[in-house]
């Protein structure tokens, strides 16, 4: 299914370009529907909390109308990996939101999509909310994809291990 020539976005403008990595972003877009954007990781400080590094698309609610995605606490590759799982799928008609679970995404273990809240847009979404300022930079949608610990416990769940909710904190409302 090709959502990407009956999906419009009323009112998107693509953003002015300031540097060669805006460029190469709009490029993806435009080329490949979506893009990864990775941040690391920053340990805490003094007055710094902790953040995990973590990863989103750019170009899914453009291009397909769908949610786009975000994930936490995993290396760059892993990270680059499941994303591009997912907007493969996305590509290919799937659609994932808030409270969907998945086990075609993670060998032998299921994801879960939380949505992320607007008020977390702008500490965890820059980009994201640089790519959409045309239409509002804080309306589009966003899904956090939570994978488990090895024994299948989620962030929030009884018996999820405390590194593991230290490396993916929950943006939106999970159910446990």
């Amino acid at each position: 299914m090709d959502t990407a020539q009956t999906w419009t976005l009323p009112g998107f403008e693509w953003p002015a370009a300031a540097d060669a990595t805006d460029e190469a972003a709009l490029a993806d877009v435009r080329e490949h529907k979506a893009h990864v954007i990775f941040v690391s990781e920053q340990e805490a400080g003094p007055g710094l909390p902790f953040r995990p590094g973590f990863a989103f698309t750019i170009g899914l609610y453009l291009h397909f109308g769908h949610p786009e995605l975000l994930i936490m606490g995993l290396p760059p590759e892993v990270c680059d990996d499941v994303l591009n799982e997912v907007i493969g799928l996305v590509e290919e008609g799937s659609a994932y939101g808030d409270g969907d679970e998945s086990g075609d995404i993670l060998r032998n273990l299921p994801v879960r999509f939380v949505g992320v809240p607007s008020e977390a847009y702008a500490e965890w979404l820059g980009y994201a909310r640089w790519f959409y300022a045309s239409i509002d930079q804080d309306s589009f949608p966003c899904v956090q994809i939570l994978w488990p610990s090895k024994k299948g416990r989620f962030p929030g769940q009884k018996g999820c291990p405390p590194s593991l909710k230290r490396h993916q904190p929950v943006l939106g409302t999970a159910r446990p």
